[in-house]
């Protein structure tokens, strides 16, 4: 939820719950338009469970709450199943909530700033500070200039997003996306260790709300862990360094661990496993030998880790609770053109997708970038057939796009 976009206090904590409290202005709380709910149903059903806590004391209540539930926004089938709820059945009174039902049903009160939300991935071009805010199967593409220059970036539960930006030299800044205000805040600094190294990795992380910050060169690897609390970074333990010097690599938060995919294109690909309790790494089983090296751009979904190779010939996904590999499909559609870069993968409304950019010409100025999605039944890619068109080169590979739930109607500047 959009905790801190929305409002900051306990009030709507006790409606993220899904219990509103005895203590908490019931009336008040439901009232308000900056609640972010996505249909009505949720307050009904939050109403339900607070009345139902302690039933004798707060079934009178439900009158003068009711009326602030925009039961006009509900679709038919909704109300009926509300009309047949025990509640509304055994209403003391016979008739006064049924009364009210209908009543604020006829009402035209205007919809909660969380009815407006839309799934979306956030996209960074290269070399800009424009990001590209995307849903493929709705076809909605929005472009907008942020006064940062993006580095990696990470969603929460809370449905928070944070990236890592450049700051100067010695450090990068640490900022949150304000959904409401449709821009980026300064939060903290956080110290690169990697300033006299051309190559490196960074990763930002979550696990169970708390933010970790990753970093792999050939000669240093660091891990940090963000303290909200006090606005400080903390030094965690690394996976030892002598065992990691490769090519390639990517990091994946899933299942409340870390995983670290190493890529050496001489000895292959590494697996270590960070446990945050304990503060410790250990090996898991890689991915087995393949012509070509696996891990080039992963991301989580479940318990699962999805993987798939520069030439996204070959995807494979880690069970993160069996600790064993398994061989999908790879791109179905290699004849269309030659791929630009490395493909990343990325979740979105819980089904796996893939952006791909295409080569169009010879001279490789024009650029599609194509979006698939995995179908499980028939283990294959389905091409969603919409278009991402730009002379500018995507970030792919490691790079992950966040996905989150946002306010599409202030993307649009609404």
């Amino acid at each position: 939820m959009f905790q801190h976009d929305c409002k900051e206090n306990a009030e709507q904590g006790c409606l993220q719950r899904g219990v509103l409290q005895p203590e908490c202005e019931s009336a008040e709380i439901i009232s308000e338009d900056w609640l972010d709910v996505t249909e009505e149903t949720t307050l009904w059903e939050a109403v339900v469970s607070w009345v139902q806590h302690c039933r004798e004391d707060r079934l009178h209540h439900l009158p003068s709450i009711l009326p602030h539930i925009r039961f006009n926004l509900l679709t038919s089938d909704d109300m009926a199943v509300i009309l047949k709820h025990p509640l509304v059945r055994e209403d003391p009174g016979r008739s006064v909530i049924r009364n009210v039902l209908k009543e604020t049903s006829n009402v035209n009160m205007k919809r909660r700033v969380g009815s407006d939300t839309v799934e979306m991935a956030l996209l960074f071009i290269e070399r800009t500070r424009e990001m590209v805010w995307m849903n493929p199967r709705e076809g909605k593409y929005i472009r907008h200039h942020y006064d940062i220059s993006p580095i990696t970036a990470t969603v929460t539960s809370d449905n928070d997003i944070f990236i890592l930006a450049e700051d100067s030299r010695e450090s990068y800044a640490l900022c949150k996306y304000s959904h409401l205000e449709n821009k980026w805040e300064r939060k903290s600094l956080v110290h690169r260790d990697d300033r006299d190294d051309d190559t490196h990795f960074d990763f930002l992380m979550e696990i169970d709300g708390q933010l970790f910050y990753l970093m792999m060169s050939s000669s240093v690897v660091v891990l940090k862990r963000y303290n909200q609390h006090t606005n400080r970074w903390q030094n965690c333990s690394t996976p030892p360094h002598d065992e990691l010097l490769s090519d390639w690599c990517v990091a994946v938060p899933c299942n409340q661990h870390i995983y670290l995919f190493t890529i050496d294109y001489l000895d292959g690909t590494d697996l270590q496993c960070y446990d945050p309790r304990t503060d410790q790494w250990c090996s898991k089983t890689p991915p087995p030998p393949s012509d070509d090296i696996q891990g080039h751009s992963a991301v989580a979904m479940g318990t699962e880790i999805f993987c798939t190779d520069v030439n996204f010939e070959t995807t494979m996904v880690y069970n993160t609770e069996s600790d064993r590999w398994q061989e999908l499909q790879g791109w179905p559609d290699r004849g269309i053109g030659d791929l630009n870069g490395t493909p990343s993968l990325f979740v979105m409304e819980n089904r796996l997708h893939i952006l791909v950019a295409i080569l169009r010409d010879s001279k490789g100025t024009e650029v599609t970038h194509l979006t698939y999605v995995y179908d499980k039944s028939a283990d294959g890619w389905r091409d969603l057939n919409v278009a991402l068109r730009d002379e500018k080169c995507y970030a792919h590979g490691y790079l992950q796009y966040p996905v989150a739930r946002v306010y599409f109607s202030h993307l649009e500047g609404v």
